[in-house]
């Protein structure tokens, strides 16, 4: 029960920081990769895809990329705007990994 209610108050406290942040902003933006989160202190994958990388070079090379939009509650038509406006001045759609 102990583990439960700190679970139901770090949630809240999550819900309550994300309230804070969009009363001052529209729309939250980051980044999203093409692999899952790799573990806390290791500074990137050693493999992609089957192929070896390195730290840093890992996210080029015409691997994806993505962009999350994250919007106030229900404010679904300005997530699907913001997303339409990002795909209008940077096309993706054609470009595929090397």
């Amino acid at each position: 029960m102990v583990e439960y209610l700190r679970a139901v108050a770090a949630r809240q406290a999550m819900v309550d920081a994300l309230r804070r942040f969009f009363e001052r902003y529209d729309l939250l933006l980051t980044p999203t990769l093409c692999l899952p989160a790799f573990p806390l202190g290791v500074v990137g994958p050693s493999e992609v895809a089957g192929r070896k990388v390195t730290h840093l070079g890992w996210p080029a090379g015409g691997l994806p990329v993505g962009l999350q939009i994250v919007g106030r509650r229900l404010e679904d038509a300005l997530v699907l705007r913001a997303a339409a406006a990002f795909e209008t001045i940077r096309p993706w759609a054609a470009r595929r990994p090397q």
